[in-house]
């Protein structure tokens, strides 16, 4: 990179961006945006949660509130329960033959009701064949009686432990020690399921498959209710049907029993689900994988480097900040699109990235090169249009010496008989008046996205298509001729009121190739225009006074210029120093059937039969200074005539 400014740039943007990514990782690796990290992990498992390909085959029934109040109001049963209760599930369930049934009910003391309450529980148990029971080996007294243990498949381990904002993500499948999880052990309870390949003491990140109820869930009292009914003969209101080939969780809702859990994607979750989840994540190897430190790492880094250099390149406060607006999404993207694949991508750190890249891009821009833009913006705003400025501070090379050769339309405006009023007028008023004048001509100009090139006296010189491109310029250049006659029009009154002066201007305008640069010295240039076609257009101001006009036009203009803009042509003309005429035309606002009218005229003046002519103009029955004007010429060569006429009228002065 040759350029010493661009290679600053490049180098103070990877500098910044190299600091931001350093200060998000050293808040990620602290833990400072841990919480705000999972609260966008929330909005993913809320957003693309979705039922597995295992979710139907997966039942839970819960001891919920409802159960809880038939057993007090109907069977007058305290709780706990008696554990003989639990036989009607498995008589019920037994009906079906399920893969598994898991309970994640602990029973970690005997019964109340006496041994052989447990005993018919165990017996139970023991004729299922299928019964998974839990105990939570990380509290004393967490076992399993041993008669209940002794007739379980497995006892498994429910000692889970949220992460530090209490809310439960993960799960440990397999401890080191060989416990395994309810979730593993109720997949290993199922006829012919091999052990899969779990990694000990690994937290596995859960993909939970939706709210609370996702998966199919009873009512515990309905179940019994509907075994009761069986016995009887009777027709149940749950189907047992509905349990064949599934593997069944059963455990507690009820507020009371406080089996509930907090959640990514529920506030309140009965623990039981959370198994159920686990479950269906190992049957469908679909656990959520965590992006290692060197990946996200990458990612900050790369995150940073882009904001920095970005914005420290896109210089201006709108295109950094558009800039900034592209960028800012993208980690909260990545981070849902790496979800929908299997794949939990942390998005603060490389946020937190873009963020401080770009609050330090955007002080380094105020520091090197605000000063500079808000000094060029105050000194050319008088004389540029915005979009103008903008060009050049975005390329300032554009202020260094040279032109080049374009199509430009030139627009050149005069105060008719300004000498004589400025004789008229104190200096503190002309000033005043000329300032006020210039002001209100410059906006129009400026507002139709012409170039002031300069003020000399009362004259403005502008043009249209320089620098920027402008493929309307010619139109631009009509519409503001007739703009500032029209404003001038309506400040003449003030002006005659405060000043006691007849302000009138005349506008020339011509279309043609320039030169367009900055011209002058290494220390003191301008911006300007060179080339016939600006004389031309310096011409045409002039020659409104012979054609009593206020504004003339070139051929050239009015070929390009917008069709709906009313011209009417006003004469042939040969200037000083050119051999070829030049076909005149003015805005016609006497409307089309008039200019039609003066055209007829005009072609038998163009032809020599200036009586005809005379009497076609005076026909016209219009009040208009340029008709006025012609049938006195017409008097004059019917006086005098005009030796070798070709329809041209000579000009004898600039």
């Amino acid at each position: 990179m040759s350029d010493p400014k661009l290679r600053k740039q490049l180098l103070a943007g990877l500098l910044l961006g190299t600091v931001a990514a350093a200060v998000a990782l050293g808040g990620w690796a602290g833990g400072v945006l841990q919480p705000f990290e999972n609260l966008t992990w929330s909005w993913r498992v809320r957003l693309l949660a979705a039922p597995g390909p295992a979710t139907e085959r997966i039942r839970i029934i819960t001891l919920d509130q409802a159960s809880l109040d038939w057993g007090r109001t109907e069977n007058g049963l305290g709780w706990p329960w008696p554990r003989e209760t639990y036989t009607y599930l498995l008589d019920f369930l037994a009906r079906a033959k399920p893969r598994a049934v898991a309970f994640d009910v602990l029973f970690s003391e005997p019964s109340v009701y006496g041994v052989e309450d447990d005993q018919r529980l165990a017996r139970r148990i023991r004729e299922s064949g299928n019964v998974v029971l839990v105990h939570k080996a990380t509290e004393q007294a967490g076992g399993v009686i041993p008669e209940l243990a002794a007739s379980a498949v497995s006892v498994a381990d429910v000692g889970e432990t949220p992460d530090n904002d209490g809310i439960f993500r993960r799960l440990v499948l397999r401890h080191g020690d060989g416990r395994a999880s309810l979730a593993l052990a109720t997949l290993l309870a199922e006829p012919g399921q091999a052990s899969p390949s779990v990694v000990a003491d690994h937290s596995y990140l859960l993909r939970y498959r939706g709210p609370s109820g996702t998966f199919p869930t009873w009512s515990l009292s309905e179940v019994i209710r509907s075994e009761l009914l069986l016995r009887q003969g009777q027709r149940p209101t749950v189907d047992p049907a509905l349990f064949r080939d599934c593997s069944v969780f059963l455990g507690f809702s009820a507020p009371g029993l406080l089996d509930l859990r907090a959640t990514p994607i529920d506030g309140v979750m009965p623990g039981v689900e959370i198994h159920a989840t686990a479950l269906s994540n190992l049957l469908a190897h679909d656990f959520l994988a965590e992006v290692g430190w060197a990946v996200m790492g990458l990612i900050t880094v790369f995150f940073g480097l882009l904001t920095g250099v970005g914005i420290v390149f896109a210089s201006r406060p709108p295109r950094s900040l558009a800039l900034l607006a592209g960028l800012a999404p993208l980690p909260l993207a990545a981070g849902f699109a790496a979800y929908g694949v299997g794949y939990w991508l942390p998005v603060l750190p490389p946020t937190v990235a873009i963020m401080v890249a770009a609050t330090c891009a955007l002080l380094w821009n105020q520091a090197t090169e605000g000063r500079q833009r808000s000094y060029l913006k105050k000194v050319f705003s008088q004389y540029l249009h915005p979009s103008v400025i903008e060009q050049l501070l975005a390329d300032p090379r554009q202020l260094s010496l040279g032109g080049q050769k374009r199509e430009l339309s030139v627009f050149f405006s005069d105060l008719q008989g300004f000498t004589s009023i400025s004789e008229r007028l104190s200096p503190e008023q002309l000033t005043a008046l000329l300032n006020d004048y210039l002001s209100e001509m410059s906006e129009i100009i400026l507002a139709e996205e012409g170039t002031i090139d300069k003020y000399e006296g009362d004259a403005i010189i502008a043009f249209w298509n320089a620098p920027l491109d402008q493929p309307d310029h010619a139109s631009r250049a009509v519409r503001a001729a007739m703009r500032c006659e029209h404003r001038l029009a309506a400040l003449r009154p003030r002006y005659h009121q405060e000043y006691g002066v007849e302000l009138r201007m005349r506008i020339g305008i011509n279309t043609g190739e320039a030169v367009v640069g900055n011209m002058g010295s290494s220390k003191r240039f301008n911006y300007t225009v060179l080339g016939d076609a600006v004389n031309l257009a310096a011409r045409l101001e002039g020659l409104n006074k012979q054609f009593a006009t206020t504004i003339l036009l070139t051929e050239a203009t009015a070929r390009q210029a917008d069709p709906h803009i009313p011209l009417c042509e006003v004469g042939n003309v040969r200037v000083v120093g050119k051999s070829t005429p030049t076909t005149l035309l003015t805005p016609w606002e006497e409307g089309a059937a008039v200019c039609g009218r003066f055209t007829r005229a005009l072609a038998s003046f163009y032809d020599g039969d200036f009586a005809a002519a005379k009497e076609a103009f005076m026909g016209i029955g219009v009040e208009n200074a340029l008709i006025h004007r012609y049938v006195e010429r017409c008097d004059q060569f019917l006086a005098t005539p005009p030796e070798g006429w070709d329809g041209v009228l000579i000009v004898t002065e600039k």
